[in-house]
């Protein structure tokens, strides 16, 4: 049987690999339900859980204190001009 931490650091990853693509095809970050669909979740406010926790990791930022849909970025990533 899988232990919490690991299916929670399981979850984490998914989340991450995610917003990844998500950013990368789309160039700009999807949105809370978009997240908690594509990552079979129920709860929008487990996401924000779990973005505080990979904001905290280093992989994504926001300026904004309490976030908005879609206030979120990819660290260390630019977005393309519009061609």
């Amino acid at each position: 049987m899988m232990k919490y931490s690991q299916k929670k650091e399981n979850k984490r990853k998914e989340i991450i690999d995610y917003i990844t693509k998500y950013t990368l095809e789309h160039n700009y970050f999807p949105s809370i339900r978009e997240i908690r669909d594509n990552c079979s979740m129920k709860s929008t406010s487990t996401i924000h859980e779990y973005l505080k926790e990979i904001e905290d990791m280093g992989y994504i930022e926001t300026d904004i204190p309490a976030p908005a849909a879609r206030a979120y970025r990819l660290a260390k990533y630019e977005l393309k001009p519009k061609a």
